[in-house]
């Protein structure tokens, strides 16, 4: 309803010629029309430079069928612009094709017909990314296309009974025999409607639905979300997915998705390597082997049990003898009972041949570890070990889908009424093991089979498996040692093109070189912010001249931590409003906590210091308590002058929340956050990366790859500072190991903004220039621009002048408006009037809510009448002057809000 008010206000505000760019632009209603390579990309803005540059990446990689890696800062709308390329890229070769264009391809064929149009896979890491990926889109003229976000039952299932259950496999058996027997009123409801009615049903929004608003409209009509999922993934032409949907065989298997001939996206990418060597790896224990064993064994009873039953059915039967026998013929084929003894025998060798391994393997390292004594195997050694208990490639997949039905059986056999299991966990071990099969036979080794290599060379060389024994459980360890592994299945299995993108991947070259897959295009763009708007600020020494070096034997001496906590002091004395202070885990972060709530001989303890200037907020490790942290931190900021949230690289802060304005004034980096150095995986990795350097002088080595893990996670932490295009703010490194660092370990948008300095005092002394340069008090001019728009979703506000709130609206009337019409945190400043206020559904709904409360419900038409009237006074006359005279409540509701949006959308 709001989206074609704000293009149109934008579009006559910023109809200009692009920028620098040479492209060709036209005017569209409520957009901008650019033209790349004869491709038409219709943009809801006019695009910046970067946007520009990183759309041309795209079609170019499209264009040629090629990979490539675009990193674009957090702030220049790379979402945005990569959905609006992609999908224009589809759309113009639907319009060349015709009648003649198909948008499915046969997977046995092994040449893509030159009239197929390409599906598009884009993956994030969280379906909460996924949903501001639908947001982006529903601001665009794609929002037409066929979209599908697939999800587990974790986040579809309404079912009242099913959604109850924690574990995922139990909610997945429950919810199977429920559908079989017809139990599921939400199945059932689903399943009576066609397609089209249900098209038409899901469509009223007019918009395309997030994993939310799926469930949301499903729950509404009664019906399943996750069949509705599964029913449009058939028929998709772009599908949102989380990362590991897709690189792990076993779950791209289960979802039957095809990647052949299609376009796979890989967004907030920085994270891939990790997920990639995760998503092929996988453990088995002889605990664990024991408990399939006992499966397998109730299974066959249970299925011996049942042909028994049938049996005597049948003897007592009046039915045709043709009958009963296709009955008992239909039960055999679900479940085999030869092949069920047959893997029952193959378990029981397996369980010997892992002591076996144990026993008398050949190590390949040592590793010293304090707890239970490990040995470190080579790859091969696993699948040896399978091998020799009967467990192959051939029959892996056969073996377990066979296991999957006994589970599926026992589960059946032990549930009541409505499928309520009364057996917890029933069949679970048995869809483990089939999993681990699937893993370590996984399908994408065939292509490189066919170039004389055996899936035992590749796990040789490319897997390590690490045996751990604690009394008598054996655990073994089967872990991907490089991210090619991943990357190199997927772009067998007939990819057409594959772009990996985010905010942070430097340094580039290692990154796409680590990922094993050549790239045709690599990008590392520019900030839509000039330089001057950050200064990253390097502080290498305390005020009393002590080296800040947070290495593993200096990290607890009293010099670093004072001289760190004195850093911190000065940075929030001299810093408007917010500041996000950076820690490498939570045990050194609790560590200095507790230090710097020690006065000693002081009047104020460093803590004390702190907190006279602003209020302390700390990341907490459940992420349930997290919305009230930043709760607490946004209340701060508005209502106390400032606040500092204490958070760790590469959690929850770092990583997934945004911080606009005067929300992230500063931020601060605390020492390196490397692996741990003496965690076992970390280890071997090093060292595996160390014998390949050793083969190959280009690959990295492993000291290289450990100091790049640790500098993607301060990078990605660096990027909360800058948000959009007028944003600004400093980044303090406060370590003296950051001088010595190349500038290409960090993004290329910082590199003409560092700062070196002696020391902090030098530190204080520049950070008063840099806020009195930019009026830090102030947030800086408010300039029609994408601003929101070219950040995350969560910065679309709307702004009013006003004279003093408080005397004209009444809270509850603020928070009940809030709540109907506006969508994230950001700024309210109630000091002088007048001023420029910000209203936020997410914030003002937790500022004006009590705090006993949760989110308030929806305000009724009473509250309406009651608040909209005190709104009124306070509106800007340029807005209010659109609505009728005397309009009725809901009237006014729709288009004075709506108008308030207009007014300043692209602000933040």
């Amino acid at each position: 309803m709001i989206a074609p008010f704000v293009e149109d206000i934008i579009l006559i505000d910023r109809v200009t010629a692009l920028r620098e760019s040479g492209m060709k632009s036209t005017v569209m209603s409520g957009g901008k029309v650019v033209k790349i390579h004869k491709i038409d990309i219709e943009f809801p803005y006019d695009p910046y430079p970067c946007q520009m540059e990183y759309m041309t990446s795209v079609i170019e990689s499209l264009d040629t069928c090629s990979d490539a890696a675009l990193e674009s800062p957090t702030g220049t709308g790379k979402t945005l612009s990569l959905l609006c390329a992609t999908l224009a890229w589809i759309k113009d070769r639907k319009n060349r094709l015709g009648p003649s264009a198909e948008m499915a391809v046969d997977p046995t064929k092994r040449y893509i017909p030159p009239n197929y149009v390409p599906r598009i896979f884009y993956c994030s890491r969280t379906h909460s990314q996924l949903s501001q990926v639908v947001r982006e889109l529903n601001k665009t003229k794609y929002m037409d296309v066929k979209v599908c976000t697939l999800g587990s039952r974790d986040q579809l299932c309404v079912h009242e009974q099913v959604s109850r259950e924690r574990d995922n496999k139990t909610k997945a058996l429950k919810c199977r025999n429920l559908v079989a027997k017809r139990s599921c009123q939400y199945y059932n409801q689903w399943n009576a409607m066609d397609t089209m009615q249900l098209d038409a049903l899901y469509g009223e929004e007019r918009k395309v639905l997030d994993i939310e608003d799926l469930q949301r409209v499903a729950k509404a009509h009664k019906q399943c979300p996750f069949y509705r999922s599964r029913q449009l993934r058939e028929t998709a032409e772009l599908t949102l997915l989380p990362y590991n949907y897709l690189i792990d065989p076993h779950l791209r298997q289960t979802h039957k998705i095809d990647l052949k001939g299609n376009i796979v996206i890989f967004d907030e990418a920085h994270n891939l390597e990790g997920v990639c060597e995760e998503s092929v790896s996988c453990s088995i224990s002889t605990a664990e082997v024991a408990f399939v064993i006992k499966e397998l064994q109730s299974g066959l009873e249970a299925l011996h049990t049942r042909n028994e039953e049938i049996r005597s059915e049948m003897d007592e039967s009046t039915l045709a003898l043709g009958e009963g026998m296709d009955k008992n013929k239909k039960k055999e084929k679900e479940i085999n009972l030869t092949m069920v003894a047959d893997i029952l025998e193959k378990v029981f060798e397996l369980e010997k041949n892992m002591d076996e391994l144990w026993e008398n393997g050949v190590e390949t390292e040592k590793l010293e570890e304090e707890n239970g004594e490990n040995k470190v195997f080579a790859g091969r050694s696993m699948i040896d070990m399978l091998e020799k208990s009967g467990f192959r490639k051939e029959n892996a997949v056969d073996y377990s889908e066979i296991m999957h039905r006994v589970a599926s059986f026992l589960s059946d056999e032990r549930a009541g009424e409505e499928g309520q299991v009364k057996i917890k966990d029933a069949g679970h071990k048995l869809l483990d093991f089939g999993s681990f099969l699937s893993k370590v036979f996984a399908d994408s080794f065939e292509a490189v089979a066919r170039r004389g290599i055996t899936d035992k060379d590749v796990a040789g060389a490319n897997f390590k498996v690490f045996a751990v024994k604690e009394k008598k459980k054996i655990t073994y360890n089967y872990w991907c040692m490089t991210a090619g592994i991943a990357m190199r299945f997927l772009k067998s299995r007939g990819v057409l093109s594959m772009i990996i993108t985010s905010g942070t991947l430097a340094p580039l070259d290692q990154f796409t070189k680590n990922l094993g897959i050549e790239f045709g295009y690599t990008l590392q763009n520019s900030h839509a912010a000039k330089s001057t708007q950050v200064s990253v600020m390097m502080v290498p020494k305390g005020r009393d001249g002590s080296m800040l070096n947070g290495s593993y034997n200096n990290r607890n001496s009293y010099s670093y931590i004072h001289g760190v906590g004195e850093g911190i002091v000065k940075t929030v004395e001299n810093t408007p409003h917010g500041v996000l202070v950076f820690f490498s885990s939570y045990s050194i972060m609790n560590s200095c906590i507790d230090k710097w709530k020690d006065k000693g001989v002081a009047a104020l303890s460093i803590w004390d210091r702190i907190r006279r200037r602003k209020e302390i907020v700390i990341e907490p490790k459940n992420k349930m308590e997290l919305a009230q942290a930043r709760f607490t931190f946004e209340n701060a900021i508005t209502t106390k002058g400032g606040a500092v949230f204490f958070a760790v690289c590469r959690g929850k802060v770092s990583e997934g929340i945004d911080f606009a304005d005067t929300h992230s004034r500063a931020v601060i980096i605390v020492g390196i956050p490397y692996p741990p150095v003496n965690e076992a995986r970390v280890r071997l990795k090093r060292n595996y990366l160390t014998e390949c350097n050793q083969k190959d002088r280009t690959c990295m080595s492993g000291q290289q790859w450990y100091s790049m893990e640790g500098f993607r996670a301060v990078n990605q932490a660096i990027g909360r500072v800058l948000r959009h295009v007028n944003d600004f703010g400093v980044v303090v490194l406060l370590d003296s190991r950051f001088e010595s660092a190349p500038a290409s370990s960090f993004p290329r948008w910082v590199q003409n903004s560092f700062a070196r300095l002696g020391n902090v005092g030098e530190m204080q002394s520049s950070l008063k220039k840099f806020f009195d340069k930019h009026g830090g008090s102030t947030g800086g001019k408010i300039t029609p621009s994408q601003g929101a728009i070219t950040s995350s979703i969560e910065k679309r506000s709307a702004s009013i002048a006003i004279g003093n709130v408080k005397n004209t609206m009444e809270p509850q009337g603020i928070r009940d408006i809030a709540n109907e019409y506006t969508a994230a945190p950001v700024i309210i400043d109630l000091e002088e009037p007048p001023k420029v206020v910000n209203v936020s559904k997410g914030f003002l709904n937790r500022v004006m809510a009590p705090s006993s409360s949760s989110i308030p419900p929806s305000p009724s038409s009473s509250t309406l009448k009651r608040a909209l009237p005190s709104l009124a006074p306070v509106l800007d006359p340029s807005t209010v002057a659109t609505a009728p005279s005397r309009p009725s409540p809901q009237l006014v509701k729709k288009r004075k809000i709506v108008m308030v949006l207009v007014k300043v959308e692209g602000v933040l």
